[in-house]
This record gives structure tokens, sequence and C-alpha cells, in this order.
């Protein structure tokens, strides 16, 4: 004989009705609870949903650095403006209130002072330019004429020798105008690159200032001393790179070039001097040649 298979059978919950297990309405109940089942949330999921909500809802803090310039400069202004009003203005108002009577006094000593400093001094200037009038009268009686050079002097002399110092003055005027623009030009300059002695820097200092000075030549002579470069009346003497044997031919050629030029300019290429040293030769040359123009390069 062949055993039956038991069948089980389930109980609906809500009307009591049987079924069997694996049947349609067992399928169908258990979708239907499937369907309603709330999904549980995963503890990390939870925590970082909290993080984020706690984030979310907490107040930012204040960093004075996140602001934009002007208003730390704001800040900054008000907080010294307050400070000022409170450790200064307000306790020089108190001092005032305290002290109104010596500084009333005060005040009216030191405009006393003034005013009587300005009617001298009014006097004294009226008195200085009548007397001025009165000379110049006097030497435009005498056939003298006035001059006045460049410095802002004055001089008196005769139509001739007023003639005389007038084109003195002139070509000294000149003369200063173009040492003035030759120093300025080769401080201007660089060379292309570094040399091992002075005469490709001579060569290239010449190039560059022939584009200035048209006139410019390189070793022009004149009696026994030969400078390196000569621009009107101006000679220039090239050093580079300079050493210490360098520097102690400088002060004999000073002295023979100003035999023939009105000036001199010294330029030191490539310094290799201990700067004390150097230092010391420059105030020597200075002292001895006040006039001598010294350009560093």
């Amino acid at each position: 004989m062949t055993k039956r298979k038991r069948k089980r059978y389930k109980v609906d919950s809500l009307t009591g009705i049987r079924y069997e297990k694996g049947s349609l309405m067992d399928v169908m109940s258990e979708w239907e609870k499937d369907l309603w089942k709330k999904p549980r949330r995963s503890s990390y999921s939870r925590s970082r949903y909290s993080k984020r909500k706690q984030s979310y809802y907490r107040e930012p803090e204040f960093n004075f650095s996140d602001l934009p310039p002007w208003a730390q400069l704001t800040i900054a202004l008000i907080i010294i403006g307050v400070l000022v009003w409170i450790f200064v203005i307000q306790p020089f108002i108190e001092w005032a209130k305290q002290n109104i009577m010596t500084i009333v006094t005060i005040f009216v000593v030191i405009l006393t002072i003034l005013v009587v400093g300005f009617v001298l001094y009014w006097k004294y200037k009226k008195k200085k330019e009548a007397e001025k009038k009165a000379f110049e009268e006097e030497q435009k009686a005498k056939g003298l004429v006035k001059f006045v050079d460049r410095f802002g002097n004055e001089r008196w002399g005769k139509p001739d020798e007023v003639e005389k110092w007038r084109k003195e003055d002139e070509e000294a005027r000149e003369k200063e105008r173009l040492i003035n623009q030759v120093v300025e030009a080769i401080e201007e300059f660089k060379p292309a690159r570094r040399y091992k002695n002075e005469f490709p820097y001579q060569v290239e200092l010449v190039g560059y200032l022939k584009s200035k000075f048209p006139h410019a030549d390189i070793e022009q002579q004149k009696g026994s001393s030969r400078p390196d470069i000569v621009v009107g009346d101006v000679a220039i003497e090239v050093k580079g790179p300079t050493r210490t044997q360098d520097l102690k031919t400088i002060a004999d050629k000073c002295m023979r070039y100003y035999q023939h030029f009105g000036e001199l300019v010294i330029v030191l290429f490539e310094m290799d001097v201990y700067e004390p040293r150097y230092e010391e030769w420059k105030r020597g040359i200075k002292n001895t040649f006040p006039n001598v123009r010294i350009i560093r390069k």
C-alpha cells in the first residue's frame, strides 16, 4: 500500500479560512505580507543620516579670516576708532575741561608771538627791498649791468664783461647738461653678458653711447692721456672685471685726464673687491676729485 502524503494547511488570521500550503491563496498571502512589510534601515545608514541632520542644523562658526578684505579693514578701523575715543579723546576732553583757563592763556600767548613775528618780518623784508632797489639804482647810475648766473647768483659789471659771463655760463650749462645725459645713459646700459677683460665692455658701451651721442669715440687720444671713451668734453674710463689692482691705477688717470677734459666718469663692471676696501677707495677719490662721477655696474 502506498502512503498518502499529509497535506499541510494554513489558516488565514483575518477570515479563518483554511488553505493548503503552496496553493494560490498561500502565494497571494505571502505576496501581500511582503508588500506591506516596512524596510528596515541599517544602523550604518541611520548613523550617517543622523550626522547629516546634525551638521545641517548646526550653527556655522564665525571665522574673521573668512571675511572679505574690505570687511576686515572696516572692522579693524571701527575697533581702532573706539579705542582711540576711549583712551585718547575722552581723557583729553576731560583734561581740557579741567584746564580750560591754562589752554586759553597759552593760545593767546602763541597767537601774540605769531602776529608780532609776522609784523617784524614784513618790516625787515620791506627794508631789504628798499636797500636792494637803492643799490641797483646806484649801480645803474655807474653804467653797470646786472648778471644772474645759472645758480641764481647776481653780479654787476660792464656790458662787455656781462656778455663774457653770459657765454661762459651757457657753456657751463651745456657741459652740465651733457654730463648728466651721459651719466644717465651709462646707468641705463646693461652688457649682453659677463666678459673676462674690459675691452668687450668698452666696445658694447661705445655702441650704446653712439646711438645716444653720435660723436662718441673709443680711445680718443689727447696729449699723453688715452681715456677709453670720449663724449664731447667728457672722458669715460672703463674697468671690468674690477679688482683691487684696477682701483689703484684710477687715481693716476684722474690727475692726467683732468688736464685735458672737463668731466670724468668712471664705470666699474663686475666689482670683485672687498666692500670696506671699495668704500674707503671711493671716499678717497671723492675727497681728491669731488667732480668725478663713479658708476658701479
